[in-house]
């Protein structure tokens, strides 16, 4: 029926047609498999995009964040005292402010310190913290070292009460941070004179909702 010329080239054209199929096949799966690789690479360049934005919240907050609150309750404990603080959000870069502070000194004296006033952020965490103050403190004088006799003083005054320092609202609600620097400056007392009382490194921790 066929010659043997004729069954040579149906063999060869055979053979083309296979090494063809096979070459076309082949980068038909080439190309399936560059497509999954490259959406596998996109979602795993949105995850890390996602995994990033969320490290980036927790370590550098958007101050945003307290547009969301409106009130705050901290607590911390610094070298020299502790300090209480109630807050409400005006907007997210100014609240009001309720502070309580509680100091005590070297040689048995303390001084409690009752302030109302604004708190000012700049950027997402620096703060300047002032309010009007109330103060009363309590002084040890020893009249006799020898045998520990002493006598205590009581101060009853008014000032102004300044502090500087850091605070990170995570969006979970926690509020974390520190007053690196903090004074005291009575104004109004019955000896009539300039007072100053200091303190620093108190660090918090509180909850805005």
């Amino acid at each position: 029926m066929f010659s043997g010329i004729t069954v040579k080239y149906i063999f060869i054209l055979w053979i083309l047609i296979g090494l063809t199929g096979f070459f076309l096949s082949d980068q038909l799966f080439a190309y399936e498999d560059k497509q999954k690789k490259q959406k596998g690479n996109e979602y795993q360049d949105l995850l890390d995009a996602k995994i990033d934005a969320r490290i980036e919240a927790l370590v550098f907050p958007d101050r945003s964040i307290r547009n969301k609150r409106k009130y705050l309750i901290m607590g911390g404990f610094g070298l020299i005292g502790a300090h209480i603080q109630g807050g409400y959000y005006l907007h997210q870069d100014l609240m009001l402010s309720s502070d309580l502070y509680y100091q005590k000194d070297i040689i048995g004296g303390s001084s409690l310190i009752f302030g109302c006033g604004l708190k000012r952020f700049f950027d997402n965490s620096f703060y300047l913290n002032l309010s009007f103050a109330l103060h009363s403190g309590r002084q040890i004088n020893y009249v006799n070292s020898v045998i520990g006799e002493k006598n205590d003083t009581f101060s009853y005054d008014g000032g102004l009460n300044f502090g500087l320092g850091n605070e990170w609202n995570l969006p979970s609600g926690w509020v974390l941070g520190g007053e690196w620097l903090g004074v005291y400056v009575a104004l109004l007392n019955m000896e009539g004179r300039l007072d100053a009382q200091f303190r620093a490194a108190t660090l918090h921790i509180g909850y805005s909702w």
